[in-house]
């Protein structure tokens, strides 16, 4: 059986210490990566919202000029509604909506709206979306049926 000296035995992998450290390193930087996932997370979900909503606003808006026939938009407890394009949305936790039809200089919240094949027949839309990463104004004017947002 061979001897091996002090240095031979000492090269020959990692000490228990040097595993220890490698551990917390990695735990450290996992710990990091989770943490910034989380936070971006609220961002995902609220761009998500936003992005089918002013798709799905858009979509019926052509719909009705297209077809000549009106579009509901039925506003449910935790979503929304379009039975002629088929659509049933229902927000994703921790995003609250605020949907408006302003007329006049005043806004009411409607139970459902009502987007018909004429142009300038309609009151301005709006529905804010809100979540921890923000809020955002989805607005549908009346005059061209452009579907726009923008972050408050």
């Amino acid at each position: 059986m061979p001897i091996l000296s002090e240095t031979d035995r000492r090269t020959g992998g990692f000490t228990l210490f040097e595993m220890l450290v490698t551990l917390v390193i990695l735990a450290v930087a996992t710990t990091l990566v989770g943490i910034s996932l989380a936070n971006r997370s609220a961002d995902w979900t609220l761009d998500r919202a936003v992005e089918q909503s002013v798709d799905d606003l858009h979509r019926a808006r052509v719909h009705a000029r297209t077809r000549g026939e009106p579009v509901v938009i039925d506003i449910l407890a935790d979503g929304y509604r379009i039975d002629r394009l088929g659509v049933e949305r229902h927000w994703a936790d921790g995003v609250e909506a605020d949907w408006r039809v302003v007329e006049a200089a005043r806004s009411r919240r409607p139970a459902q709206i009502v987007l018909p094949p004429e142009r300038l027949a309609v009151p301005r839309v709006e529905l804010r979306l809100t979540n921890p990463a923000g809020t955002v104004r989805v607005d549908l004017e009346p005059l061209t049926g452009q579907v726009s947002h923008v972050a408050e």
